[in-house]
């Protein structure tokens, strides 16, 4: 999704103060017809020797995680969200308190899928917005 939909959709929706986002520096996105372990959800989106090149550019300095799926399950879809923003300082939360993740949170309803099983009735399309963010982690301190 385009990064003013972070701004207009992810921080209204997940209690973000939209003014404090940080430039999204790098993003992956992905999706599979069945659910995945986080680990092997990695290896589906870092890809090639571009992929690495962007996830270890010194640039980087903070990266974010989260997966979604469908009230019936698949698909699911993956993204990685890289910032160059001040370390462990990308957002900040208004009341200092997530929002439960829930439809429209993350934007990116139209992105396509090539992973998931044609025959879901849920088409290529995100049908469902993040309802379960995992993880986000401060993993570039390089």
């Amino acid at each position: 999704p385009p990064d003013s939909e972070f701004a207009q959709t992810f921080a209204p929706n997940c209690g973000v103060d939209a003014s404090t986002l940080s430039p999204i520096t790098g993003r992956f996105l992905g999706c599979q017809s069945k659910y995945v372990q986080p680990s092997e959800a990695f290896s589906m989106l870092i890809k090639n020797e571009k992929s690495l090149e962007i996830l270890y550019n010194k640039n980087q300095t903070e990266i974010g995680a989260a997966v979604t799926g469908t009230d019936g399950g698949a698909p699911y879809f993956w993204c990685l969200l890289l910032s160059n923003g001040k370390h462990n300082s990308s957002f900040v939360l208004e009341d200092g308190v997530a929002k439960i993740s829930r439809p429209g949170c993350c934007s990116g309803a139209n992105d396509d899928c090539s992973g998931a099983d044609v025959s879901s009735p849920f088409g290529h399309k995100w049908v469902s917005a993040v309802t379960a963010f995992i993880a986000v982690g401060y993993a570039f301190g390089l």
